[in-house]
């Protein structure tokens, strides 16, 4: 079994440690997790943490594992699939030319299952084409093929007032959008990966406190994806062109005696 979630992390590539986010000194990491054994010589819970040594912590029953990823990483059972590290997913993140990967791009906007989300692909299209504001966008890549998109951006004041959305700050914020494109690719776990690599990046910028995330609350297996990565349902909210959205969250920075900022 194998799992993927973040945590954040203090100390060297040789000798780390889990810390608390107000620790100025930790970093937020991306942590694949493995479980191996049986109830004959027990089970390893196996930790690699992004670019850190790999460690692992011993437990007798496979029950008493689940149970300690939960505590040390808050994992839910169900964020756990079947398979041995071979079929981990290994995905890249690259960078997106708008030039060079048009017609990739117009394809998978005009792809039922990215249409039925992300609206009329003539409108979609020049947007994603636009260059994202105090932020960047990447193409999504397993095993040397494009596969999806994703980006992340500042928000857009009047944006959100016409949401409805007076509460998220400017400052601070991030928001992030992500399309699979093929659709052969779906259910894989490529799209909680992705955005965990992508909060990986920005948890590194010191002035950002907030990641936002949005998704219709009909997207059920967006919005399950998106719990996976970590985000948590904040409020329901009306989008002016999607009709009702779910408005999820991802605290980037926690301060003591100051409740990280809320969306």
């Amino acid at each position: 079994m194998y799992a993927f979630t973040t945590a954040w992390f203090r100390g060297s590539p040789n000798a780390w440690k889990l810390a608390d986010p107000s620790d100025a000194r930790a970093r937020l990491l991306v942590v694949r997790l493995e479980l191996i054994g049986d109830d004959t010589l027990g089970h390893h819970l196996v930790q690699t943490p992004d670019g850190f040594f790999t460690a692992d912590s011993w437990y007798p029953t496979r029950t008493a594992a689940l149970d300690g990823a939960r505590e040390l990483f808050g994992l839910s059972s169900d964020a756990w699939r079947a398979g041995d590290r071979d079929a981990l997913p290994r995905l890249e993140l690259t960078p997106f030319d708008p030039a060079r990967h048009i017609r990739v791009i117009e394809r998978w906007v005009r792809a039922p299952h990215v249409a039925r989300w992300w609206g009329v692909p003539a409108a979609t299209l020049p947007e994603v084409l636009e260059r994202p504001v105090g932020g960047g966008d990447a193409l999504i890549v397993t095993a040397n093929s494009p596969v999806g998109y994703i980006r992340w951006q500042g928000h857009d004041r009047a944006d959100l007032d016409e949401a409805g959305l007076h509460e998220i700050p400017i400052e601070g914020t991030i928001d992030i959008d992500i399309a699979i494109g093929e659709r052969a690719q779906l259910g894989r776990g490529l799209g909680p990966l992705a955005i965990m690599r992508v909060l990986q990046r920005v948890a590194a910028d010191p002035t950002l406190r907030t990641a936002t995330i949005c998704s219709s609350v009909d997207n059920h297996a967006a919005l399950k994806a998106y719990a996976r990565a970590g985000f948590e349902r904040v409020r329901e909210f009306d989008d002016p062109v999607g009709g009702r959205f779910w408005l999820m969250t991802f605290a980037l920075r926690r301060h003591r005696g100051v409740e990280s900022a809320s969306c």
